[in-house]
Protein backbone atom coordinates (compact mmCIF):
# COMPACT_ATOMS: atom_id res chain seq x y z
CA UNK A 1 0.00 0.00 0.00
CA UNK A 2 1.51 3.43 -0.87
CA UNK A 3 0.80 6.50 -2.61
CA UNK A 4 -0.31 6.69 -6.04
CA UNK A 5 1.31 8.54 -8.63
CA UNK A 6 -0.09 11.67 -10.58
CA UNK A 7 -1.98 14.42 -9.43
CA UNK A 8 -3.33 16.15 -6.59
CA UNK A 9 -2.63 14.76 -2.59
CA UNK A 10 -5.38 14.56 -0.65
CA UNK A 11 -5.12 14.14 3.20
CA UNK A 12 -5.95 10.72 4.79
CA UNK A 13 -9.45 10.93 7.22
CA UNK A 14 -8.16 11.40 10.68
CA UNK A 15 -8.75 8.14 13.25
CA UNK A 16 -11.16 8.67 15.78
CA UNK A 17 -10.07 11.33 18.48
CA UNK A 18 -7.66 12.40 16.19
CA UNK A 19 -6.65 15.61 15.46
CA UNK A 20 -6.79 17.54 12.06
CA UNK A 21 -3.49 18.14 11.08
CA UNK A 22 -4.09 21.83 9.68
CA UNK A 23 -6.10 22.61 13.41
CA UNK A 24 -5.41 25.80 15.77
CA UNK A 25 -5.07 22.36 18.42
CA UNK A 26 -2.05 20.44 16.58
CA UNK A 27 -0.23 23.51 16.28
CA UNK A 28 -0.28 24.82 19.55
CA UNK A 29 0.90 20.98 20.78
CA UNK A 30 3.86 21.98 18.86
CA UNK A 31 4.33 25.41 20.20
CA UNK A 32 3.80 24.14 23.38
CA UNK A 33 6.33 21.38 23.44
CA UNK A 34 8.98 23.75 21.81
CA UNK A 35 8.65 26.10 24.69
CA UNK A 36 8.68 23.59 27.06
CA UNK A 37 12.48 22.90 25.78
CA UNK A 38 13.33 25.93 24.99
CA UNK A 39 12.84 26.98 28.93
CA UNK A 40 14.52 23.39 30.00
CA UNK A 41 17.51 24.89 27.90
CA UNK A 42 17.37 28.22 29.56
CA UNK A 43 17.07 26.86 32.98
CA UNK A 44 20.14 24.50 32.38
CA UNK A 45 22.07 28.37 31.10
CA UNK A 46 21.07 28.22 27.39
CA UNK A 47 22.53 26.20 24.74
CA UNK A 48 26.24 27.24 24.90
CA UNK A 49 25.93 26.22 28.72
CA UNK A 50 25.59 22.61 28.13
CA UNK A 51 27.67 22.18 25.23
CA UNK A 52 31.55 21.94 24.69
CA UNK A 53 33.91 22.18 21.68
CA UNK A 54 34.92 18.63 20.53
CA UNK A 55 38.49 18.27 19.03
CA UNK A 56 39.04 19.05 15.18
CA UNK A 57 39.25 15.38 15.09
CA UNK A 58 35.15 15.04 14.96
CA UNK A 59 35.05 17.55 12.20
CA UNK A 60 37.46 15.94 10.36
CA UNK A 61 35.52 12.77 10.84
CA UNK A 62 32.61 14.09 9.10
CA UNK A 63 34.97 14.66 5.59
CA UNK A 64 36.44 18.01 6.73
CA UNK A 65 39.87 16.58 5.86
CA UNK A 66 41.76 19.77 6.02
CA UNK A 67 45.02 18.60 6.88
CA UNK A 68 47.01 21.24 8.53
CA UNK A 69 44.08 23.89 8.26
CA UNK A 70 42.22 25.74 11.21
CA UNK A 71 38.72 24.62 11.73
CA UNK A 72 37.21 28.03 12.53
CA UNK A 73 33.69 28.19 14.37
CA UNK A 74 32.74 31.46 12.23
CA UNK A 75 32.80 28.84 9.45
CA UNK A 76 29.52 26.98 10.77
CA UNK A 77 32.11 24.26 11.73
CA UNK A 78 32.15 22.38 15.00
CA UNK A 79 31.37 19.04 17.34
CA UNK A 80 29.49 19.22 20.28
CA UNK A 81 28.41 17.05 23.09
CA UNK A 82 25.91 18.21 25.55
CA UNK A 83 27.36 16.85 28.94
CA UNK A 84 24.61 15.42 31.49
CA UNK A 85 25.08 15.77 34.67
CA UNK A 86 25.30 12.26 36.13
CA UNK A 87 23.44 10.90 33.56
CA UNK A 88 26.03 10.33 30.62
CA UNK A 89 27.83 12.15 27.40
CA UNK A 90 23.88 13.20 25.57
CA UNK A 91 24.08 13.51 21.69
CA UNK A 92 27.75 14.05 19.75
CA UNK A 93 26.31 17.25 17.46
CA UNK A 94 28.15 17.70 14.95
CA UNK A 95 27.66 21.20 12.42
CA UNK A 96 29.52 21.93 8.96
CA UNK A 97 29.37 23.94 6.22
CA UNK A 98 27.76 20.88 4.06
CA UNK A 99 24.63 21.30 7.34
CA UNK A 100 23.59 23.99 4.17
CA UNK A 101 23.32 21.61 1.83
CA UNK A 102 20.03 20.21 -0.26
CA UNK A 103 19.97 17.55 1.98
CA UNK A 104 18.20 17.12 5.53
CA UNK A 105 19.83 17.21 8.82
CA UNK A 106 19.51 14.23 10.46
CA UNK A 107 19.57 13.07 14.20
CA UNK A 108 19.71 9.58 15.36
CA UNK A 109 19.55 6.97 18.30
CA UNK A 110 19.26 3.16 19.29
CA UNK A 111 18.83 1.71 23.01
CA UNK A 112 21.30 -0.51 23.73
CA UNK A 113 21.08 -3.01 26.41
CA UNK A 114 24.90 -3.27 27.50
CA UNK A 115 25.07 -6.44 29.34
CA UNK A 116 23.79 -8.13 25.57
CA UNK A 117 25.50 -9.00 22.32
CA UNK A 118 24.00 -5.55 21.41
CA UNK A 119 26.85 -3.79 22.61
CA UNK A 120 29.40 -5.82 20.35
CA UNK A 121 27.12 -4.59 17.27
CA UNK A 122 27.27 -0.83 18.26
CA UNK A 123 30.57 -0.94 19.18
CA UNK A 124 31.67 -2.25 15.75
CA UNK A 125 28.99 0.24 14.05
CA UNK A 126 30.97 3.00 15.65
CA UNK A 127 34.52 1.74 14.62
CA UNK A 128 33.35 1.45 11.32
CA UNK A 129 31.17 4.46 10.95
CA UNK A 130 27.90 2.89 10.29
CA UNK A 131 24.62 3.39 10.85
CA UNK A 132 23.83 6.10 12.98
CA UNK A 133 27.61 6.93 13.65
CA UNK A 134 27.14 8.50 9.66
CA UNK A 135 24.05 10.89 11.14
CA UNK A 136 24.86 14.29 11.96
CA UNK A 137 24.20 13.98 15.56
CA UNK A 138 24.24 10.82 17.44
CA UNK A 139 23.31 9.28 20.85
CA UNK A 140 23.17 5.81 22.02
CA UNK A 141 21.15 5.35 25.42
CA UNK A 142 21.71 2.72 27.88
CA UNK A 143 21.32 1.33 31.36
CA UNK A 144 24.80 1.94 32.51
CA UNK A 145 27.13 4.99 31.80
CA UNK A 146 29.81 3.39 29.51
CA UNK A 147 32.52 4.24 26.70
CA UNK A 148 31.98 2.24 23.68
CA UNK A 149 34.62 3.06 21.91
CA UNK A 150 36.11 5.87 19.96
CA UNK A 151 35.08 8.06 17.39
CA UNK A 152 37.26 10.81 14.81
CA UNK A 153 40.23 10.83 13.29
CA UNK A 154 41.85 12.25 16.48
CA UNK A 155 39.85 9.86 18.91
CA UNK A 156 37.50 10.89 21.23
CA UNK A 157 35.64 8.82 24.06
CA UNK A 158 31.98 8.13 23.05
CA UNK A 159 29.72 7.01 26.19
CA UNK A 160 26.14 5.87 26.64
CA UNK A 161 23.68 7.96 28.01
CA UNK A 162 21.60 6.00 30.84
CA UNK A 163 17.71 6.04 30.31
CA UNK A 164 17.47 7.00 34.60
CA UNK A 165 14.86 5.45 36.29
CA UNK A 166 13.53 2.62 33.93
CA UNK A 167 14.40 -0.72 33.20
CA UNK A 168 15.83 -1.52 29.80
CA UNK A 169 14.68 -5.43 29.67
CA UNK A 170 11.50 -5.43 27.81
CA UNK A 171 8.96 -8.83 28.62
CA UNK A 172 7.28 -10.15 25.64
CA UNK A 173 3.84 -9.24 24.96
CA UNK A 174 0.62 -10.50 23.23
CA UNK A 175 -0.34 -7.17 21.64
CA UNK A 176 3.05 -6.65 20.44
CA UNK A 177 6.07 -8.89 20.49
CA UNK A 178 7.84 -6.86 23.11
CA UNK A 179 6.34 -4.64 26.16
CA UNK A 180 8.78 -1.62 25.47
CA UNK A 181 6.75 1.82 25.19
CA UNK A 182 7.95 3.46 28.25
CA UNK A 183 11.46 2.94 27.41
CA UNK A 184 10.96 4.68 24.75
CA UNK A 185 8.79 7.41 25.50
CA UNK A 186 11.65 8.45 27.64
CA UNK A 187 14.11 7.95 25.28
CA UNK A 188 11.92 10.79 22.88
CA UNK A 189 11.51 12.95 25.91
CA UNK A 190 15.82 12.98 26.42
CA UNK A 191 16.11 13.37 22.61
CA UNK A 192 14.18 16.71 22.75
CA UNK A 193 16.04 18.36 25.58
CA UNK A 194 19.32 18.08 23.09
CA UNK A 195 21.23 20.90 22.91
CA UNK A 196 21.18 20.08 18.63
CA UNK A 197 16.72 19.15 18.89
CA UNK A 198 16.25 22.14 17.58
CA UNK A 199 19.18 22.39 14.63
CA UNK A 200 17.92 19.47 13.41
CA UNK A 201 15.67 18.19 10.63
CA UNK A 202 14.23 14.60 10.89
CA UNK A 203 14.94 12.07 13.47
CA UNK A 204 15.84 8.52 13.23
CA UNK A 205 15.47 5.72 15.69
CA UNK A 206 17.00 2.57 15.06
CA UNK A 207 17.26 -0.98 16.32
CA UNK A 208 20.44 -2.43 17.27
CA UNK A 209 20.26 -5.00 14.95
CA UNK A 210 19.29 -2.87 12.05
CA UNK A 211 21.58 -2.47 9.06
CA UNK A 212 20.86 1.36 8.58
CA UNK A 213 22.67 3.77 5.95
CA UNK A 214 21.82 7.11 5.96
CA UNK A 215 23.31 8.01 2.99
CA UNK A 216 19.83 6.28 1.05
CA UNK A 217 17.79 8.07 3.82
CA UNK A 218 18.78 11.98 2.96
CA UNK A 219 17.40 12.14 -1.01
CA UNK A 220 14.40 10.90 0.23
CA UNK A 221 13.73 13.45 2.36
CA UNK A 222 14.51 16.60 0.56
CA UNK A 223 15.36 19.94 2.63
CA UNK A 224 12.58 21.60 3.77
CA UNK A 225 9.65 18.80 3.11
CA UNK A 226 7.13 18.17 5.13
CA UNK A 227 7.78 21.93 6.43
CA UNK A 228 4.00 22.85 6.64
CA UNK A 229 2.38 20.48 8.09
CA UNK A 230 1.29 21.48 11.37
CA UNK A 231 1.76 18.47 13.37
CA UNK A 232 4.83 17.07 11.30
CA UNK A 233 4.67 14.20 9.49
CA UNK A 234 6.47 10.75 10.01
CA UNK A 235 7.40 7.90 7.57
CA UNK A 236 5.75 4.43 7.38
CA UNK A 237 7.69 1.44 6.55
CA UNK A 238 6.24 -1.44 6.01
CA UNK A 239 2.25 -2.61 5.15
CA UNK A 240 -0.42 -2.58 7.70
CA UNK A 241 -0.32 -5.63 9.40
CA UNK A 242 -3.43 -6.46 11.32
CA UNK A 243 -4.86 -6.75 13.99
CA UNK A 244 -3.05 -3.56 15.62
CA UNK A 245 -2.51 -1.89 11.64
CA UNK A 246 0.77 -1.57 12.50
CA UNK A 247 2.53 -0.07 9.39
CA UNK A 248 5.23 1.83 11.51
CA UNK A 249 7.98 -1.07 12.42
CA UNK A 250 10.43 -0.22 14.79
CA UNK A 251 13.38 -1.26 12.96
CA UNK A 252 13.80 2.33 11.47
CA UNK A 253 11.39 5.28 12.82
CA UNK A 254 11.36 8.63 11.04
CA UNK A 255 9.97 11.31 12.33
CA UNK A 256 10.62 15.23 11.51
CA UNK A 257 11.44 17.75 14.12
CA UNK A 258 7.79 19.01 14.53
CA UNK A 259 6.30 15.27 14.88
CA UNK A 260 8.43 14.42 17.84
CA UNK A 261 7.40 17.68 19.53
CA UNK A 262 3.34 17.22 18.84
CA UNK A 263 3.51 13.54 20.21
CA UNK A 264 5.63 14.98 23.37
CA UNK A 265 3.06 17.64 23.63
CA UNK A 266 0.22 14.84 23.05
CA UNK A 267 1.75 12.15 25.08
CA UNK A 268 -0.74 12.73 28.26
CA UNK A 269 -3.25 12.83 26.01
CA UNK A 270 -2.68 9.70 23.65
CA UNK A 271 -1.70 7.77 27.03
CA UNK A 272 -5.22 8.32 28.74
CA UNK A 273 -7.55 7.53 25.46
CA UNK A 274 -5.41 5.06 23.34
CA UNK A 275 -5.96 1.49 23.88
CA UNK A 276 -6.70 -1.94 22.22
CA UNK A 277 -8.49 -4.88 23.11
CA UNK A 278 -9.13 -3.01 26.49
CA UNK A 279 -5.44 -2.67 26.89
CA UNK A 280 -3.73 0.62 27.22
CA UNK A 281 -0.05 1.45 26.50
CA UNK A 282 1.75 -0.18 29.23
CA UNK A 283 1.08 -3.72 26.71
CA UNK A 284 2.42 -1.89 24.05
CA UNK A 285 5.40 -2.34 21.98
CA UNK A 286 6.74 1.48 21.56
CA UNK A 287 6.34 0.96 17.39
CA UNK A 288 2.84 0.65 17.53
CA UNK A 289 2.23 3.01 20.77
CA UNK A 290 4.19 5.85 18.65
CA UNK A 291 2.24 5.26 15.89
CA UNK A 292 -1.26 5.04 17.04
CA UNK A 293 0.29 8.95 19.11
CA UNK A 294 1.13 10.17 15.88
CA UNK A 295 -1.94 9.58 14.49
CA UNK A 296 -3.98 10.83 17.59
CA UNK A 297 -2.17 14.40 17.32
CA UNK A 298 -2.71 15.00 13.87
CA UNK A 299 0.75 14.01 12.53
CA UNK A 300 1.27 13.74 8.70
CA UNK A 301 2.32 10.33 7.36
CA UNK A 302 3.78 8.77 4.41
CA UNK A 303 4.45 4.84 3.14
CA UNK A 304 7.80 4.60 1.45
CA UNK A 305 8.10 0.97 0.32
CA UNK A 306 12.48 1.34 0.05
CA UNK A 307 12.36 2.34 3.86
CA UNK A 308 12.71 -0.86 5.28
CA UNK A 309 13.36 -4.95 4.19
CA UNK A 310 12.50 -6.57 7.61
CA UNK A 311 11.93 -10.46 7.70
CA UNK A 312 8.69 -9.37 10.41
CA UNK A 313 7.17 -7.19 7.53
CA UNK A 314 6.99 -9.75 4.54
CA UNK A 315 6.79 -12.83 3.91
CA UNK A 316 10.23 -13.45 3.20
CA UNK A 317 12.10 -15.54 6.00
CA UNK A 318 14.39 -12.83 6.07
CA UNK A 319 15.20 -8.77 5.24
CA UNK A 320 17.03 -8.53 1.78
CA UNK A 321 20.46 -6.90 1.93
CA UNK A 322 20.27 -6.16 -1.98
CA UNK A 323 16.55 -4.62 -2.45
CA UNK A 324 18.50 -1.03 -1.95
CA UNK A 325 16.45 -0.55 1.11
CA UNK A 326 17.49 2.64 3.50
CA UNK A 327 16.96 -0.25 6.68
CA UNK A 328 17.48 -4.21 6.79
CA UNK A 329 16.53 -6.02 9.73
CA UNK A 330 17.35 -8.21 11.67
CA UNK A 331 21.10 -9.33 12.12
CA UNK A 332 22.05 -9.93 15.29
CA UNK A 333 25.93 -10.63 14.55
CA UNK A 334 28.63 -8.46 13.79
CA UNK A 335 29.44 -11.15 10.91
CA UNK A 336 25.89 -11.21 9.56
CA UNK A 337 25.61 -6.84 10.05
CA UNK A 338 28.90 -7.06 7.77
CA UNK A 339 28.20 -9.27 5.33
CA UNK A 340 24.79 -7.88 4.88
CA UNK A 341 26.40 -4.05 4.29
CA UNK A 342 28.63 -5.37 1.89
CA UNK A 343 25.89 -7.20 -0.19
CA UNK A 344 24.32 -3.90 0.06
CA UNK A 345 27.31 -1.91 -1.41
CA UNK A 346 27.02 -3.70 -4.51
CA UNK A 347 23.04 -3.38 -4.78
CA UNK A 348 21.78 -0.07 -6.29
CA UNK A 349 19.74 2.04 -3.38
CA UNK A 350 15.94 1.79 -3.71
CA UNK A 351 14.77 4.56 -5.80
CA UNK A 352 12.88 7.43 -4.06
CA UNK A 353 9.21 7.01 -4.09
CA UNK A 354 7.33 9.52 -6.10
CA UNK A 355 6.09 12.15 -3.48
CA UNK A 356 9.90 12.97 -3.23
CA UNK A 357 10.04 14.93 -6.84
CA UNK A 358 6.93 16.72 -5.88
CA UNK A 359 8.65 19.15 -3.51
CA UNK A 360 8.25 20.57 -0.28
CA UNK A 361 5.19 22.57 -0.30
CA UNK A 362 3.41 18.79 -1.66
CA UNK A 363 0.52 17.60 0.52
CA UNK A 364 0.56 14.14 -0.33
CA UNK A 365 -0.26 11.47 2.30
CA UNK A 366 0.06 7.83 1.77
CA UNK A 367 -1.31 5.32 4.38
Amino acid sequence: MGPAGGGAWEPLAQPRGGLPAGTPRAAALVAAAALGALALRAARGGPGAAAVAAPRGAAEYLGLRESGQEVSEEKGTQARTHLRSGGGQGAVCRRTEAQNRSESGLMCFLVMQSSTDELSLVQNQLRTGAGIFACDAFVVFSDEIMQIGEYGILPTALMTTVIPGISLQAPAGTLSHIINSRIFLHAWQLLSEEVCFNETDWFVKVDPDTVFMPRRLRPRLPKGWGSSEPAGIYMRNCEVAAPTDLGFYGAVEVLSRRAVLAMLAGLDECKANLGVNGLNYLAFGEDLFTQMCLDHVGAARRYDPGLLSDAFCSSRPSADCSSGAVALHPFKTVDQQVDCIHQAALAESAPPPPWVAEGPDSRGLGA
